[in-house]
């Protein structure tokens, strides 16, 4: 059985089914019910990432728990970010909190390196995968963006 904070976001993926790994099947049902939000990829991503870590976490050594709390913290957090850019203010502010999710996704790929030297948990090179996608993601947005508001100057 998963821990209490991995049952709780599950249960936040109402009406969505799972796969193996734990990833919400449907995107439309788990971070968003907002229309304006369905199509959004880098928010999808952020959002079946989180579910992922905290499935990969789940069942880590007490000895560790520091560390498990490290990379859900920023493993979450991207996601949060990235939803929190989608109101921001200002071309600024939305570059400001996209550059806040990717220093986000930058610690998480270092906890998950040093979770994995320390052997606790069997590497998953899928979550590498997705983290390296959203880093792409997450540039190309940032990049865009300066280059957005270097035009609007």
């Amino acid at each position: 059985m998963g821990n209490a904070r991995t049952d709780d976001l599950v249960a936040l993926c109402e009406g969505a089914s799972l796969t193996e790994s734990g990833v919400a099947h449907d995107p439309a049902a788990t971070y968003s019910n907002s229309a304006l939000y369905r199509e959004n990829a880098i928010l999808r991503q952020s959002f079946e990432f989180a579910v992922a870590i905290l499935k990969y976490t789940d069942g880590l050594s007490e000895q560790r728990r520091w560390l498990l709390n490290q990379i859900q913290r920023s493993g979450c957090s991207i996601g949060a970010n990235v939803k929190e850019a989608q109101n921001a203010e200002s071309l600024k502010d939305f570059i400001h909190k996209m550059k806040i999710a990717l220093k986000e996704a930058d610690e998480t790929e270092y906890w998950y390196h040093l979770l994995a030297a320390t052997k606790d948990r069997a590497t998953d090179p899928s979550l590498i995968e997705r983290l390296q996608s959203i880093l792409r993601i997450l540039n190309k947005i940032i990049s865009t963006a300066k280059k957005r508001s270097e035009t609007i100057r």
